[in-house]
């Protein structure tokens, strides 16, 4: 019942009622970035928040190559010829060495950044960071580059080159980014991969990383964020992941061809477990078919039956905050079917659809509000809520304890699809029944119940 289907409607304007210092000092022992800008630190809260409603899609360059444009200048998108609307995030490539697919341009780059923030989208960076032993790009997996760029020397600097161009460019625009370095490391494609580093070398890389960013050169707007690729069956439990104290946000990645919703709901199911066991935000940082809609053994339908059906139905895997899709570069290469593709039709379902966020409407993913997702405020002082019920007395009104029993995190206290009732937090307010219940001073309705007017959805 806890499912993005029930949860969809329940999301109101605001989302976490402090003000932007209070959450500065609330989020230190969360995030890997303690001072992180307060603008990353909202977008990290208000994205935790809405995946337990919402799921945000995003999509790879998605204003830099199309099917539908040619020469990039910062108004197209394949999305937005498909659907009318951009996607709620931006997927950018920064990289150097021989493997780049488009000439890297940093200044272009940081331009379509600041714009997709100024449309209150969510940027996310990807980094195919070229071999620092042989200078070759990043699935060229000579030269034990892991181990060489530990010990020190050229190859350590010139991984440090490379950070630093990360370093500007993030610095540069000042927004809050997503930072997804050393992907996919379960598998061996990238000389950062499985058969070439053990799990502790992966770790110390991937901690040198975050340590040279944030300490050395002060980048303060990143949220880091893990993403094995899941065709691994062990991606999460292999010993790679590099610790709390380094990681924001676990991002799986998969890619099967035919009809793998198993699959998927598998992969998300763990991605979620994983990442709340631990306080991250789970997500698909990558998924989709293989080849892309090019390959004849993929679905048409994709979008609404394996990969929306799986995550809005499923308790767990409804908590997926994000599902990002790879780039549009080519007809023989393309994840976002536009018009006259046998895909597209059920591709704009899935952007009709309750659950899915793209451009509109979403919320100021990078300012404080003022109520909960029950249309409650939340408490803003301590000792609100002196008998520990989640309940609070804050400014003459009830309110909401952030975390608490009656916040929806714990996956509970959601209103109805009209808006006007509470969800019982508990079946024993309901002695007859009959699923309506009586709770704070005022009835509630049991979720699923006949009551419930989304328990026939």
């Amino acid at each position: 019942m806890y499912s993005k289907l029930i949860k969809a409607l329940s999301i109101a304007a605001g989302l976490f009622a402090l003000s932007a210092t209070a959450i500065a000092s609330n989020m230190s022992n969360v995030l890997v970035d303690a001072n992180a800008t307060a603008e990353t630190r909202l977008l990290y809260l208000n994205l935790k928040n809405m995946s337990a409603a919402r799921m945000f899609f995003g999509h790879q360059l998605t204003n830099m190559e199309g099917l539908t444009f040619s020469g990039p200048d910062g108004t197209k998108s394949d999305v937005k010829s498909a659907v009318g609307k951009f996607p709620a995030m931006y997927g950018w490539d920064i990289h150097g060495g021989t493997s780049s697919h488009i000439p890297q341009n940093v200044t272009l780059t940081k331009s379509y950044m600041l714009a997709a923030h100024a449309r209150n989208g969510i940027n996310t960076m990807h980094w195919r960071v070229p071999n620092p032993v042989t200078g070759g790009g990043h699935n060229d997996t000579g030269g034990n580059a892991v181990q060489a760029v530990l010990a020190g020397g050229a190859a350590y600097n010139n991984y440090i080159a490379e950070l630093d161009d990360i370093a500007d460019l993030a610095n540069d625009v000042g927004i809050p980014i997503l930072f997804r370095p050393l992907h996919e490391n379960t598998h061996s494609g990238f000389w950062w991969g499985a058969n070439h580093c053990t799990p502790s070398e992966y770790i110390a890389l991937w901690q040198l990383t975050v340590q040279y960013l944030r300490d050395t050169r002060g980048v303060h707007n990143l949220l880091y964020v893990y993403s094995p690729h899941a065709n691994q069956t062990h991606f999460l439990t292999d010993g790679r992941y590099p610790g709390d104290s380094y990681v924001d946000i676990v991002g799986a990645s998969l890619y099967q061809l035919g009809d793998f919703k198993s699959r998927l709901l598998a992969v998300a199911k763990e991605t979620v477990n994983f990442a709340e066991a631990r306080g991250k935000i789970a997500a698909f940082a990558e998924v989709g078919p293989t080849q892309g809609f090019s390959d004849p053994a993929a679905r048409d339908d994709f979008y609404t039956y394996i990969l929306l059906d799986t995550i809005k139905n499923d308790a767990t895997a409804s908590k997926i905050a994000y599902a990002h899709v790879w780039r549009n570069g080519g007809s023989n290469h393309f994840w976002v079917p536009v018009a006259g593709d046998a895909a597209h039709s059920d591709f704009v379902s899935f952007f009709n659809d309750k659950v899915t966020l793209f451009e509109t409407p979403v919320p100021d993913m990078y300012a404080p509000a003022t109520t909960s997702p029950r249309g409650r405020p939340y408490c803003t002082a301590s000792g609100t809520d002196p008998d520990g019920d989640g309940w609070g007395w804050d400014h003459n009104n009830s309110c909401i304890v952030q975390g608490g029993p009656q916040d929806h995190h714990t996956g509970h206290a959601l209103t109805n699809s009209n808006g006007s009732w509470d969800y019982c937090s508990a079946a024993a307010v309901d002695p007859q029944g009959d699923g309506w219940g009586w709770e704070n001073g005022a009835s509630c309705i049991i979720p699923g119940a006949p009551a419930d007017p989304q328990a026939n959805w």
